[in-house]
């Protein structure tokens, strides 16, 4: 998360109003929040993108969900960053939204 906070450029202040507030309404804090502990209790057919450009986070965080997840179609695209705003996602999200 301190990755995160650096990238926002939230002050700790901001930083420990969220894990006191993760805390009060989960039960967690935000060190031991991991979305691959989440990602098991998801059923859905899901479509996992991410691009190897990505600046802020790394492929292997997407394939670790995707790996954990019953239903995941995990693919790994050429364009796009951090972004879904390209061609070859949009391409990906219509082909599996058409086989739904």
């Amino acid at each position: 998360m301190q990755d995160y906070q650096r990238l926002l450029s939230f002050n700790n202040r901001v930083y420990n109003g969220l894990n006191a507030t993760l805390k009060e309404k989960f039960g967690y804090e935000i060190e031991k929040f991991n979305a691959v502990d989440f990602a098991v209790n998801i059923e859905a057919d899901t479509l996992l993108l991410h691009a190897q450009q990505d600046a802020i986070v790394p492929c292997s965080a997407s394939k670790a969900i995707a790996g954990r997840m019953k239903n995941a179609i995990y693919i790994e695209t050429q364009t796009g960053g951090h972004s879904l705003h390209t061609e070859e996602n949009t391409k990906h999200i219509l082909d599996f939204l058409s086989k739904a």
